[in-house]
């Protein structure tokens, strides 16, 4: 059996980090057991949930393991730095594989910064990954393969990407007994800030998104390639009923872009007769959506709806490819909100060329009173993005690389001289610091765990705006 180790980092960021289910390494595992019956031995360890993270990752290491695949997300460059030599040493005959957001954007840096690499996959990385086990398991060098890169003589070989995964439907769920559901229901602030139940899991129902945002990471593609509403109800339903989850939160791109395949999504969890709340803690495209859509979701249990409308400005929407139809979003907020829906909403601040006048506009529309909950961000400028080469045309290169959305002081700030932490922090207390906050309560389904709460939403707003958001060092479990 040729032994796979799937590693999820464990990255510091600030003290109330989200904890969702490591879905991309659930999906390679179910997608190789699935592919390898009895060739691959496949073994996950999710390093956030452990308590004693070296001896936990360590004890991994010690069954020496063929193949070793780490999923990085940008921030996640940071465990590279501190643990892979030390992988590397424990294991030195594994081929050590990356792949995930940060590999993926910085394939060229990862593998010369990172010697240790072996391989990177990029992009979607089920069918990569397969491949790769396949020829290491025959014996064969799998770089070169379709969707890798790897380094040669100090030269990082790119060899052609590998084409989408279509129709998604080809892949089976995500390997929920590969990992212990309960450890992820400990109490936490979830991604989507509020929750109706306390066992939750976060679902992905389809890939990519025609949309051309200049602050993309697009990893998956520019085609929406969406999973058939029966495999969907079919994984709700095994979640509903083997894991006694009563509730989703939908992370999709772009989860309402197929009108049909939403509307039967939402008709049959209706008609399951199954007690659930539904979440979309990621997003839906506002303006794409219409009052009988809400009703539906509203039947099926949506009762947290999170719109990403990022600038008031119109020049801005168009400049950075968001061309959001704000009139129709807002409008289908309101609805919403009447509806009985929870209702937020997400800003950024801080677009290349952006005025102080375009700024307040996007603070005062924070400030709607359709809105329950609103959060904003500055713009993150990682180097891949098509918005970091707008801002390096405007303002000139920079070194600089945000690791989050928390950035202290962004490259727009460092750009223009215009502080953004000042407009933030007040537009947070003018939002939360008023009758919204009573309103809010009345209109949540578990108002007690939220207040619990409330001390993880002063201290990231202290430690982002207040303290410049400096990354803390913190290396030892929490």
């Amino acid at each position: 059996m040729h032994k796979v180790l799937l590693v999820k980092p464990y990255t510091y960021l600030h003290a109330y980090q989200n904890l969702e289910l490591p879905l991309g390494i659930m999906m390679l595992s179910a997608y190789i057991k699935r592919e390898l019956p009895g060739e691959a031995a496949v073994t996950l360890i999710d390093l956030r949930v452990e308590k004693e993270r070296e001896a936990a990752l360590a004890k991994a290491l010690d069954a020496q393991p063929a193949i070793i695949g780490l999923s990085l997300m940008n921030f996640e460059k940071a465990f590279l730095k501190e643990r892979l030599a030390a992988i590397r040493a424990a294991a030195p005959r594994a081929l050590i594989v990356a792949g995930g957001a940060y590999p993926t954007c910085n394939t060229e840096e990862a593998l010369k910064e990172f010697p240790e690499l072996d391989l990177v996959v990029r992009g979607e990385g089920e069918e990569t990954f397969l491949a790769v086990v396949r020829r290491h398991a025959a014996g064969e060098d799998p770089r070169g393969e379709p969707g890798t890169a790897f380094l040669r003589d100090d030269a990082v070989v790119v060899a052609p990407d590998r084409p989408l995964i279509v129709p998604l439907d080809r892949l089976p769920m995500p390997d929920y007994e590969a990992v212990d559901i309960e450890r992820y229901l400990v109490p936490h602030t979830p991604m989507n800030a509020v929750n109706a139940d306390r066992r939750y899991v976060i679902l992905m129902t389809s890939r990519g998104c025609p949309y051309r945002c200049a602050y993309c990471h697009d990893t998956m593609g520019k085609s929406f390639r969406p999973r058939s509403a029966e495999r969907v109800l079919e994984e709700i339903g095994y979640l509903y009923e083997r894991h006694g989850i009563r509730e989703t939160h939908i992370v999709d791109d772009v989860f309402n872009l197929d009108r049909d395949r939403m509307h039967r999504i939402l008709r049959g969890i209706a008609s399951a007769g199954w007690k659930l709340f539904i979440a979309f803690p990621n997003g839906i495209r506002g303006d794409l959506l219409t009052g009988e859509d809400i009703d539906l979701m509203k039947a099926a249990g949506v009762y947290h709806l999170l719109f990403p409308l990022e600038t008031a400005s119109l020049r801005l929407q168009e400049l950075v490819g968001k061309r959001l139809d704000l009139d129709r979003a807002l409008d289908n907020i309101r609805y919403a909100h009447r509806r009985g829906i929870v209702t937020k909403a997400c800003f950024m601040l801080g677009f290349p060329g952006e005025t102080e006048e375009e700024l307040e506009r996007t603070a005062t529309l924070a400030l709607d009173p359709a809105l329950d909950m609103m959060a904003i961000y500055k713009v993150a400028y990682f180097r891949h993005t098509r918005i970091a080469r707008m801002a390096e045309e405007l303002w000139g290169a920079d070194a600089e690389e945000p690791v989050d959305y928390y950035s202290g002081r962004s490259r727009y700030e460092r750009a223009t001289g215009i502080p953004l932490n000042s407009l933030i922090t007040r537009t947070y207390l003018r939002f939360y610091l008023s009758w919204r906050m009573l309103r809010l309560l009345w209109r949540l389904p578990r108002r007690l765990p939220f207040l619990s709460r409330l001390r993880y939403h002063a201290s990231l707003v202290r430690h982002v705006h207040a303290s410049g958001g400096r990354r803390e060092r913190h290396i030892s479990a929490s």
